[in-house]
């Protein structure tokens, strides 16, 4: 008789809770123009460093509690971050990296990852954007951790 696992939705709250519950949001600005080939969604973090624009362009938040979801059982989520980019020059991107420095600091090994700063992803924009003196964007970020 095969044996089976009820997952705990205790898991994913931890998960949330672990890496995102109070951590340092950060959002670099990036911009890819004319790379060949760009760092792709996927790549690694130290794989946008070439693209990254001065960090006077960097957004700091902070992030806030976590909970379970109302409607799945297996969803945690974090309370939805949003942040506005304006700037007193004009600025242009093609992307937002996005990395957290959680609050929780496990005692690091040797011979253990050192994943203390996850690497969140990037929000990528289908062509570059200019933000002129005085114009704004706003982005909404809803992180979410949940058994497959």
């Amino acid at each position: 008789m095969p044996a089976t696992l009820t997952a705990s939705r205790e898991a994913a709250r931890a998960a949330i809770w672990y890496v995102f519950e109070g951590a340092l949001i950060v959002a670099a600005l990036a911009n890819t123009s004319g790379a060949t080939p760009p760092a792709s969604a996927s790549s690694n973090l130290s794989d946008w460093f070439p693209y990254l624009l001065a960090g006077s362009f960097d957004l700091f938040l902070t992030a806030g509690s976590s909970s379970y979801n109302s409607t799945n059982v297996l969803l945690a989520q974090l309370q939805q971050l949003s942040f506005q980019l304006s700037y007193s020059q004009s600025v242009t991107y093609t992307d937002i990296v996005i990395f957290a420095i959680p609050v929780q600091r496990p005692a690091v090994a040797a011979g253990q990852p050192t994943y203390l700063s996850p690497f969140v992803g990037v929000i990528h924009e289908s062509s570059p954007i200019t933000l002129n003196t005085g114009q704004t964007k706003t982005y909404r970020l809803d992180l979410t951790a949940k058994w497959l």
